[in-house]
């Protein structure tokens, strides 16, 4: 089979895809033709090659943010999540795109492999360029394509798999006897873990596990879906977390009353409302000082 026509079938299995799973919005506009220009999308990859400041995982898959989002929450495997994308073939051409009705899929049963690790790296409001190795593009090995693929997503929603913890009684109002950071985090050490151990720098990594809600006690966002903790850089949490954690030795558990203005990146930033934080700091991982 021509590599093109690979390519286009890979695609097209995003599609049918979000069909068994429900779709977020009628997809009637998004096939192919409605896009297409000449039997091609007019729409070409601005960057065909991976750029040097690409973030690369262990399995190949490589990733630079477009666009930085404006929540916590990170998708899990059992999670469904609603997305914008467009694929492109080695050579540039757009084979896919859905760019006004978002489809929804389960994070562990997105067709192709790479986007079921990468997705999971996303928050909501976010876009992606993903560099897709040959070897993640198509699971099984007979069923391997002849190419990679670059795809471009928009993470629009997360419909949670299994919801955080019921929220604690005092979700509502940071505690007068918990601790004041002069950011506006209010916090209250829940359990002291190893004290003698390094606390995390702005450009360590941490592994940890999280339960968040907001002062209404909504749940926003937990490690404990799958029950695998995330292991990530300081550097791509929000700053009110950041705040929290430098504060923290492995072993810690802390609840911590997170200002709306820092619960976005980049802060001040917009941001939906207050956040409430269960963290577990379960290790400092030190990495060289940049």
């Amino acid at each position: 089979m021509a590599y093109q026509q690979l390519c286009g079938l890979l695609c097209a299995a995003l599609c049918i895809g979000g069909c068994a799973h429900g779709r977020h919005a009628a997809p009637s506009e998004e096939t192919p033709s409605a896009h297409a220009v000449g039997g091609k999308f007019s729409h070409m990859a601005p960057e065909l090659v991976r750029p040097v400041d690409a973030v690369v995982s262990a399995s190949g898959l490589a990733s630079k943010v477009l666009q930085p989002g404006k929540r916590l929450r990170h998708p899990q495997a059992l999670d469904q999540v609603d997305l914008l994308y467009t694929c492109f073939r080695a050579d540039g051409a757009a084979v896919r795109r859905v760019a006004v009705a978002p489809e929804r899929h389960r994070v562990d049963q997105l067709p192709v492999p790479g986007l079921q690790e990468g997705v999971r790296w996303m928050v909501v409001g976010e876009k992606r360029r993903f560099w897709v190795p040959t070897a993640l593009v198509q699971s099984g090995a007979a069923q391997l394509t002849d190419g990679p693929l670059i795809v471009d997503v928009e993470l629009v929603g997360i419909v949670p798999g299994i919801l955080a913890r019921a929220a604690p009684e005092d979700v509502a109002t940071p505690p007068s006897d918990g601790l004041q950071h002069p950011s506006g985090v209010v916090y209250r050490v829940l359990k002291e873990g190893h004290q003698s151990q390094q606390r995390p720098r702005p450009w360590d990594h941490v592994e940890l596990h999280y339960d968040s809600w907001r002062p209404d006690g909504e749940p926003v966002a937990t490690t404990r879906t799958d029950g695998k903790p995330d292991r990530v850089a300081l550097a791509d949490l929000i700053p009110g977390l950041v705040t929290v954690l430098q504060t923290m030795s492995a072993g810690d558990q802390v609840r911590a009353w997170i200002p709306e203005r820092l619960t976005a990146p980049g802060a001040p930033a917009e941001a939906d409302d207050d956040l409430v934080m269960d963290v577990v700091l379960l290790e400092v991982l030190p990495q060289p000082q940049p």
